[in-house]
């Protein structure tokens, strides 16, 4: 799955695709240690995933 989110990564033009991948890892690996929990975890997770995108330094560029 590394391997996957860093070619993705690297396919968008990143400019650190092994640490973006590595932070994407991360956060897949969390959504699915919490999914059976009763609660609304993807509002949490959104944030999460926008934040971790923002720490990569890249921008969006449509």
């Amino acid at each position: 799955m590394l391997n996957l989110f860093e070619q993705l990564a690297a396919a968008a033009h990143c400019s650190d695709p092994a640490t973006l991948a590595t932070r994407l890892l991360i956060l897949h690996e969390g959504v699915l240690a919490t999914q059976p929990l009763p609660r609304d975890t993807l509002s949490t997770s959104t944030k999460l995933a926008r934040a971790l995108v923002g720490l990569s330094g890249e921008a969006a560029d449509g």
